[in-house]
């Protein structure tokens, strides 16, 4: 199966969407911190209420710093920590009212940078991309929740 074409294009994208990635932290807070901030904001506006493990899979920062970052965010207001009813061990956390109007000026600045990146697409490869992430949604979702369903390991 390694040597199928849509393993070597998939490995490919990941490589792809690293260097997106990197160029977004152009984009981001000018400081450690605020740029922190950004991505929590951003990860809990698009996931919704989260645990700690799965912000830590999109963090760049070690577990203890963003541990660290995530208390400076509840103490400034802008999410809040509930403690697991099930788990004690897990913390749910969520946008306050202040940190969603801050999600919408980050996901704004991230809409501007994507529009800015692609804006030099004519109509034509526009239209091409716009399908080919729909079908690469449409298959990362079913694909994923086969996994769920316990069919994949």
């Amino acid at each position: 199966m390694a040597d199928k074409d849509h393993v070597i294009l998939f490995e490919n994208s990941l490589v792809m969407m690293r260097r997106l990635a990197e160029k977004m932290k152009d984009m981001d807070a000018p400081d450690d911190r605020l740029r922190a901030y950004s991505r929590v904001l951003m990860r809990i506006s698009t996931i919704g209420k989260v645990r700690l493990k799965e912000l830590a899979i999109f963090s760049e920062q070690t577990t203890s710093n963003l541990c660290t970052t995530l208390k400076h965010m509840e103490q400034d207001g802008l999410i809040t920590g509930e403690r697991d009813t099930h788990d004690r061990r897990n913390v749910w956390y969520s946008l306050t009212p202040e940190g969603v109007k801050a999600a919408d000026m980050v996901m704004k600045s991230l809409r501007k940078f994507i529009s800015a990146l692609f804006g030099r697409l004519n109509e034509k490869d526009e239209a091409r991309l716009i399908k080919a992430l729909h079908v690469l949604n449409e298959t990362l979702d079913k694909s994923l929740n086969s996994c769920d369903d316990g069919d994949t390991k």
